[in-house]
């Protein structure tokens, strides 16, 4: 059992990522969609949801993912014939009638402020464009969006 302070970060034993970036689309392999799901879960815990954003059996075609990632160099074999790859964070992309809207962002905490967002953060909104953004966020992401001065909306999304 693994008690609720403890941070397992999903590795694969290939490249997933020469960029750091790994994007989770709906024919994306269940290891990756897992890996992102395990990053949701980090986020509810985090945040105090009550429920889990993203659910790698529940993929839609109006979401994608992507997962943060970094070279492995720890769990490098002699059997790899490349690097593997470690999953650092995760975020989530959902379709809302005709806008997107970045959902959930979760980073490990060693790793935040660090760059690995900052690095991300101009190819995700060259793919997305002047995507929203779902409320309430963290005082950690309101830094991070004051210091670009966005001009991506906020939203809150109601479920029921």
């Amino acid at each position: 059992m693994q008690d609720k302070y403890t941070i397992s970060l999903p590795v694969f034993d290939n490249c997933l990522s020469s960029t750091g970036l790994r994007k989770v689309q709906f024919d994306s392999a269940i290891e990756e969609k897992q890996a992102l799901e395990t990053f949701a879960r980090y986020f509810k815990n985090e945040m105090h949801y009550d429920f889990v954003q993203y659910e790698a059996s529940a993929h839609k075609d109006s979401c994608i993912g992507y997962l943060f990632t970094e070279s492995a160099m720890d769990m490098c074999l002699d059997h790899h014939t490349e690097m593997p790859t470690r999953c650092i964070g995760g975020c989530l992309f959902s379709k809302i009638d005709d806008t997107w809207v970045l959902c959930w962002i979760w980073l490990h905490p060693y790793l935040r402020n660090t760059g690995v967002l900052s690095n991300s953060w101009q190819q995700m909104c060259s793919e997305f464009g002047n995507f929203a953004i779902e409320g309430p966020i963290s005082l950690s992401m309101k830094s991070f969006l004051d210091k670009r001065e966005t001009d991506h909306p906020l939203v809150k999304i109601s479920f029921g």
